[in-house]
This record gives C-alpha cells, structure tokens and sequence, in this order.
C-alpha cells in the first residue's frame, strides 16, 4: 500500500509540476502573440483557468490523499521507537529504543520524516491554492470582460502572480523530496 501511495503522489507532484509550467510557458506565448486580438488576450483566463485550476487541484489533492497514506502506512515513529525488551545475561532485562521505531527496519523513522515533510509542504501547496482560487481568482475573474480595469485588478493580477509561484516552488520541492526518498531497506526489506 505505501509504495502505491508513493507512486501516486510522485506522479502527481511531478505532473503538477510539468502542467503548471507548461500552461505558465502556453500562457507567456498567448499574451504576447500577434495571432490573438486584445478581447481575446483579455478573455483568455475564462477559457484557460479553469482547466488549470481543476487540474491544479485533482492533482495536489490526489498527491495530498497520496501522502497521508504514505505517511499512515509508514512503520514506527519518526522520533522515537517502541522499547524493545532484551534479556541479558544474568536474567535482567533492558529496554533499548531503536531510531525510526521498526526493530527491524533502520530507515522506518526517515521514512516517516520523509513522508511528513513531502505530505505538509503538499498540503501548503493546496492551501494556497485553494485560497488563491477564491480570493484571488473569483474576484478577478468578475472584472474581466470590463475595460477598463479598476485599480484592484492590478493588485489581484500581481498576488496571482506570486501566489502561483510560491504554489509552483512548494510543488518543485515535494516533487523532489518524493522522488529522493529512500523507501527499501537495506538487504530488500520495505
């Protein structure tokens, strides 16, 4: 279950990632070609967003549901392990803590930390997402189609901007630290 949750989530990052780029560059090229009139220029986030935002959250949230069952499944506690009981030699016994919390698993604990931080800076991605669709997008959206544009258009354009950015960096790195994690063992065991 925990490697089918990682696939997922992977695989959702990673598209994300190459989506919201590739509409970002589609985007970039539309504005600025000669081929599309101003009321075309002008109307492009009616047609064009709203494929980007349920893509956008279809994909952060299957990564989302993805990563808390990474995380759910992941054996042992990320900062301390269950005390593990030895007998010694003259009867006594000791507890002994191992690090990741599987006694028999030494990644156990990294696996864990690994799949909280992919799973929270996932779920700050669609935070933000979700917050920039309705109150950035929605409000923006009603002022197009209406030159010319009052003053908060401007502002709402430019928070998109940089919403849109941070959501994309926030993707980059989940993307990454999901796709760097180490999931088997040493000797084959997962």
């Amino acid at each position: 279950m925990r490697r089918v949750c990682l696939f997922v989530e992977r695989l959702s990052l990673v598209g994300w990632l190459g989506m919201g780029i590739m509409f970002l560059a589609l985007l970039m090229s539309l504005r600025g070609s000669p081929l599309f009139s101003t009321e075309t220029k002008d109307n492009h986030p009616r047609v064009l967003f709203p494929a980007y935002y349920t893509l956008e959250f279809t994909l952060l949230g299957m990564a989302a549901v993805s990563g808390l069952g990474r995380y759910l499944t992941a054996r042992g506690d990320a900062w301390s392990g269950p005390a593990k009981t030895n007998a010694t030699k003259n009867g006594a016994t000791q507890n002994h803590r191992t690090q990741g919390g599987d006694t028999h698993n030494p990644l156990a604990g990294s696996r864990r930390r690994g799949a909280t931080v992919t799973w929270v800076v996932t779920l700050c991605a669609l935070c933000l997402a979700v917050g920039e669709y309705f109150v950035v997008y929605q409000p923006l959206a009603a002022m197009l189609g209406r030159p010319p544009y009052p003053q908060q258009f401007q502002l709402l354009h430019e928070m998109s901007r940089w919403i849109n950015t941070a959501i994309l960096l926030l993707t980059a790195v989940g993307a990454t630290r999901s796709l760097w994690c180490v999931d088997v063992a040493p000797g084959g065991e997962s």
